[in-house]
C-alpha cells in the first residue's frame, strides 16, 4: 500500500537520475503529469531535478510519481524540504570520461593520419586495447542509459551513441580477431564517445555558470532600510540595525542607527531617486532630501 500525503507542500522537488537529453525531460515530464493529483510537472536536464506541483484538495501520493518515473527508464528519489538544492543535485561527471577519450583519440588519429600506422599489426593490436578501455570506462554511462531505455522498449541519445559506437569496436575487433584483415575503426568508436563526452561537459560548465551568475545576481539586490514613521506627538523608530552593520543601498551609506535617515549626497544620487520612489510609499511616510 502506498503513502499518501494529504497535507503539505503545494510543489514536491525530485532528483531525476539518467536523463541525458531533452527528450529524456520531456519522457519524465510525461510520465509525472500522467500521476493523479499532479496539476503539472517542470524538469530541469542541467541539475536532474523535477518540481511538481499538486491540485488543491487531492493526496500527494509521491510514491506513485517515483514509480512512474522509473517505469520511464529512469531513477528518482524525494528531496526532503530540509535539504538544500545544491547538496542534493547530482551531475555526472564528464570529465574524466572527456580526458580519456580525448587522450586515446589523440593517439589513435595521430598514429593513423600522421605516421600510417593503421595497417601494421602491432597498431592494431594497440588501437583495440585502447578503444576497449574508452568502451568500458567512458562509454559506461551512455550504456548504462541505453540499457534502461533498452528495458522498456524505447530509444534516447544514449541508444544513438551505443550503437554506432559499439558497431564501429565491434566489427574492428571481429576484422582484428578473426584475421579479416583491412581498415579498422576503434579510432572511430573512440571518437564518438569523445565528441559526445566533450558536448556533455562543456553544457554543464555552462550550466554551472549560470547559476553562479544568477547568484550573483541576486546576492546584488539592496537591502530595503526601515522606516522612520513621524507621528504628531511621538516619534516611532523601526528597530535599528545593529550597530556593527554597515550596508550600501544604491550608494548610500546606511549605518546602525540610522536605518529610516535616507540623504542623498548629490541631487542626482541614486540614493534620492530611491527616496522618490518610497515617499508615497507605507514603508517609508518621511524622507529627508
Amino acid at each position: 500500500m502506498q503513502e499518501t500525503h494529504t497535507a503539505g507542500p503545494a510543489a514536491t522537488e525530485l532528483l531525476v537520475r539518467g536523463m541525458s537529453c531533452n527528450n529524456c525531460a520531456r519522457h519524465v515530464t510525461d510520465a509525472i503529469q500522467n500521476v493523479p493529483g499532479v496539476r503539472s510537472a517542470t524538469v530541469l536536464l542541467e541539475t536532474g531535478r523535477a518540481s511538481v506541483r499538486w491540485n488543491s484538495g487531492t493526496p500527494q501520493n509521491v510514491p506513485a510519481v517515483v514509480e512512474a518515473v522509473q517505469k520511464a527508464g529512469y531513477e528518482a528519489k524525494e528531496i526532503p524540504l530540509d535539504v538544500s538544492a545544491a547538496s542534493e543535485t547530482h551531475r555526472p561527471s564528464w570529465q574524466i570520461n572527456l580526458w580519456l577519450g580525448v587522450a586515446v583519440t589523440a593517439v589513435l588519429m595521430v598514429g593513423e593520419w600522421g605516421f600510417r600506422l593503421g595497417l601494421q599489426p602491432w597498431f592494431q593490436w594497440l588501437s583495440f586495447a585502447l578503444a576497449g578501455a574508452v568502451q568500458i570506462f567512458a562509454g559506461a554511462q551512455f550504456y548504462r542509459g541505453a540499457w534502461n531505455q533498452l528495458k522498456i522498449g524505447s530509444s534516447n541519445m544514449d541508444t544513438l551513441v551505443a550503437l554506432g559506437s559499439t558497431t564501429a569496436f565491434g566489427y574492428s575487433a571481429w576484422a582484428l580477431l578473426g584475421g579479416a584483415g583491412g581498415h579498422l575503426y576503434f579510432m572511430e568508436a573512440a571518437a564518438i564517445i569523445t565528441l559526445i563526452s566533450l558536448g556533455h561537459w562543456l553544457e554543464a560548465r555552462v550550466s554551472d555558470k549560470a547559476g553562479g551568475a544568477l547568484k550573483s545576481l541576486l546576492n546584488l539586490a539592496p537591502y530595503l532600510p526601515h522606516r522612520l514613521r513621524r507621528e504628531p506627538k511621538t516619534m516611532q523608530h523601526a528597530p535599528r540595525l545593529p550597530h556593527h552593520a554597515q550596508q550600501k543601498v544604491l550608494g548610500l551609506n546606511v549605518r546602525g542607527g540610522q536605518a529610516g535617515r535616507l540623504k542623498p549626497r548629490k541631487e542626482n544620487d541614486p540614493a534620492r531617486l530611491l527616496c522618490i520612489a518610497f515617499k508615497h510609499s507605507p514603508i517609508i511616510s518621511d524622507y529627508r532630501a
